[in-house]
């Protein structure tokens, strides 16, 4: 984003990013947004989860007010293994529910589709 992105728009009261990732600013840029939005009446909308990335920004933290974009504060970023399970054959249904004994079907078997006919 260049030196004058913002320029005469101090009457913005909200602008909305979507980028998961604060953009950067290009070289001709001076440091602060300051030059054309009023960051201190112009309320910044984020992902939920870049959140603490914008508050930290350059440009970005000039923001008064950085909100989380609605919907998207329970945002998922990683998921781990659970290492504690140590089952031989897990079974699930074409859902994602766990199934304990499965009858005739399609199943997930230990991550890998299954037809079971008994």
């Amino acid at each position: 984003m260049g030196y004058n992105c913002f320029s005469s728009c101090d009457a913005l009261t909200k602008i909305a990013c979507e980028a998961a990732t604060p953009p950067t600013f290009g070289a001709d840029w001076n440091g602060t947004i300051s030059t054309g939005a009023n960051t201190s009446s112009c309320s910044l909308y984020v992902p939920g989860n870049a959140l603490e990335s914008y508050k930290a920004a350059d440009g970005w933290k000039d923001f008064y007010s950085i909100v989380a974009i609605a919907g998207t504060e329970t945002s998922i970023g990683s998921v781990n293994a659970d290492s504690r399970n140590t089952a031989a054959d897990v079974y699930h249904d074409l859902n994602g529910r766990r199934i304990a004994k499965p009858s005739n079907g399609l199943f997930i078997k230990n991550g890998k589709k299954v037809c079971i006919v008994r």
